[in-house]
């Protein structure tokens, strides 16, 4: 319920940017998976006679914080894309920086941007595990809101390339995503004449 209600909100609260509605459906999700995972430890509390306690939250929530860590995620996926092509450019990163100040506000963008640049230093990333970690945790519809912002980055500098098309497609795939969604999303921004009939 709530991944509806905060993606409508993050659409029109930051001026109908479809950005706000891909994050307020993430924190959405997050939100109603927190809340089913604390009726399920609440209720196994009740079975075994005792009363749920402060301790029990705290402990769900060493457990969950690392596992249901958005923005880490986008920093992974979003470094595969700026390396895809063998150069990291600088309409890249500035789109990186404008999607996480606007989303998360500069002091907490900044933390995140040590983590992107601690992906883009990395010889290699483990995509096939960290997409599998993403399928398993999140909603198919937050997986094609994630390649549409990893599609944003590719066209950052004007033009979408082969060789991030192929990168994308690889994630896409390893997520789940439907390759009519994939094809459906990459015709928004990898422009011929049968575009607008993809779409």
């Amino acid at each position: 319920m709530f991944k509806w209600i905060l993606a409508v909100g993050g659409y029109f609260l930051l001026g109908k940017n479809f950005l706000g509605a891909i994050l307020g459906f993430i924190i959405g999700n997050v939100i109603d998976n927190y809340q089913n995972v604390i009726g399920a430890a609440k209720a196994q509390a009740q079975k075994e006679g005792r009363s749920f306690s402060t301790d029990d939250l705290f402990q769900y929530y060493q457990q969950r914080s690392s596992q249901n860590d958005i923005p880490t995620m986008l920093m992974a996926l979003s470094a595969a894309i700026m390396k895809a092509d063998g150069k990291v450019l600088k309409a890249e990163l500035d789109y990186v920086k404008l999607f996480l100040n606007n989303q998360f506000g500069p002091n907490y963008a900044s933390t995140h941007l040590k983590t992107l640049k601690h992906f883009i230093d990395s010889d290699e990333i483990p995509l096939q595990q960290i997409c599998l970690d993403i399928k398993m945790r999140t909603l198919p519809e937050v997986r094609v809101q994630l390649i549409h912002y990893l599609f944003g980055i590719a066209k950052a500098d004007g033009s979408v390339s082969n060789t991030e098309i192929n990168v994308l497609n690889q994630i896409a795939s390893m997520m789940g995503v439907p390759a009519i969604e994939f094809e459906s999303v990459k015709n928004m921004f990898y422009r011929d004449v049968n575009s607008d009939y993809a779409v």
